[in-house]
């Protein structure tokens, strides 16, 4: 990432020494011309600051590309594990199958299923064990589309890397092998998880599943909690308050990430303005020279947004690409490599469009300031 990043970065001398072969044809106003040939004569003097301009763009749509893929597939993880509308959890010594039996004789309840889990060990690692009926239906919210069979599990990505299992492999529990039906992600754990059915549980712990856990569908979850409000030993979570509350821990969480890449816009569009106003004194011959010909204010600052513009869109050239790439490798190199989840890449268009919008303007204000920067001897 960084040698690409700077051969990249190299690459904004090249382009806008390129535009030298086109500055003999140019038409149009003489402010444009002038400013487009000093950008394209000087590719020494802005070449700097359009790379720093570049790799902050960059950076920015790589990681904004990366979040957003992220947010994305995170979203439909919740959609998915949170299908349920209610999840209620036992607490004390509450007879889960009594439970349920009274939550579906419940108006508007349509189904309840029991589920649990317990700590147990495969091959000396310590795995939690969860477990449930895998029908169909809740096989397809771990990426599985039909139901589990007794001799099968379900494994997250970080248990699959830790002991080199894909799916097809076995998993033994001590006494028989179970077969890898899937993999699933898990976005956020830090620990290994196992699924299974729960009448292959015994075979894993030695003795009878425990449930402690209800998913409950209904037609207004919100009666259904409220009717439960103030029965001992249970917890009570609405899916959708669990759902609105992850997000906003998801986007709480990323906040540092845009804080970061403001940032280095900032700090990126100060170099560009130094860079600028550095360039127009350096031109005191041209400058004085325009003075004498009486060229006003105006004149001199169409040149500075127009040499600034150049400098930005070759930027932008350098930066859409190398943004992009970025934000590919984060989602699939760098992200299984540290966290051990694989992250699908996502071309969405609103990390592109930010960064790119704020690096024009920044190069608009750049050029306007640079082009009330004043010469020695000039006449104002």
């Amino acid at each position: 990432i960084f040698c690409i990043s700077l051969l990249a970065a190299f690459g904004a001398m090249p382009l806008l020494k390129r535009l030298r072969a086109r500055t003999d044809r140019l038409k149009g106003p003489l402010s444009a011309r002038l400013g487009l040939r000093e950008a394209a004569w000087f590719p020494e003097d802005l070449g700097v600051a359009c790379a720093a301009l570049a790799l902050a763009v960059a950076v920015s749509i790589g990681v904004g590309l990366m979040v957003e893929s992220f947010r994305k597939e995170f979203a439909e993880l919740l959609e998915a594990r949170l299908a349920p509308d209610l999840w209620i959890t036992v607490t004390d010594d509450q007879d889960s199958a009594l439970l349920a039996a009274n939550l579906t004789a419940m108006q508007g309840v349509t189904e309840v299923s029991l589920s649990g889990e317990t700590q147990v060990r495969i091959q000396g690692l310590p795995v939690l064990l969860g477990f449930t009926t895998f029908d169909a239906k809740r096989a397809a919210r771990y990426g599985h589309p039909i139901a589990l069979s007794p001799d099968e599990v379900l494994i997250n990505e970080t248990l699959a890397g830790m002991l080199d299992r894909e799916v097809g492999d076995g998993i033994s529990d001590g006494s028989r092998s179970y077969r890898v039906a899937g993999v699933f992600k898990g976005y956020g754990e830090t620990g290994l998880r196992l699924l299974i059915n729960a009448a292959g549980v015994r075979g894993f712990t030695g003795a009878e599943p425990v449930f402690t856990r209800l998913s409950v569908d209904a037609e207004h979850p919100d009666r259904i909690s409220d009717a439960l409000t103030g029965w001992k030993g249970i917890e009570i979570s609405l899916t959708k308050r669990v759902r609105e509350r992850s997000m906003a821990i998801f986007d709480r969480t990323f906040a540092t990430s845009d804080a970061l890449a403001w940032l280095a816009l900032l700090i990126a569009s100060g170099a560009l303005l130094n860079a600028l106003a550095g360039f127009r004194l350096s031109q005191q011959a041209t400058g004085r020279l325009l003075d004498a010909l009486g060229v006003g204010p105006s004149f001199n600052l169409a040149v500075s947004l127009v040499r600034a513009l150049v400098v930005g869109v070759t930027a932008l050239v350098i930066a859409l690409p190398l943004g992009i790439w970025l934000g590919f490798i984060l989602c699939s190199e760098v992200n299984p490599r540290a966290f051990g989840w694989t992250l699908g890449f996502h071309l969405v268009p609103e990390p592109l469009l930010l960064p790119t919008g704020l690096a024009l303007l920044a190069a608009l204000v750049a050029g306007t300031l640079g082009g009330f920067t004043r010469i020695p001897g000039e006449r104002r």
